[in-house]
């Protein structure tokens, strides 16, 4: 069945969407305290200083497997809600 037909039919005749999937750190219990401090800190530091934004460093992850590559672009759950947010 070609591609085309495939995504037709998960579309229009069964209603689902394509979701895509996004790795994340899990969050421990010893992690929150340190969460929980860290949040009103940043957020004073934010309204006091303009320029804390520019000083962060925002990054990409990348995945790197022992078994090979996993381009993790083309990984997509097909459902009727997206079931990260549930």
């Amino acid at each position: 069945m070609r591609k085309r037909t495939t995504r037709r039919i998960l579309k229009s005749d069964l209603l689902l969407h394509p979701f895509h999937l996004q790795a994340t750190h899990e969050i421990l219990e010893v992690d929150k305290p340190q969460r929980r401090l860290f949040c009103p800190e940043f957020i004073d530091q934010f309204r006091n200083n303009d320029e804390v934004l520019e000083k962060v460093m925002f990054t990409n992850e990348n995945w790197f497997h022992v078994s090979g590559y996993v381009n993790s672009q083309n990984m997509r759950m097909w459902s009727a809600e997206n079931r990260q947010f549930l």
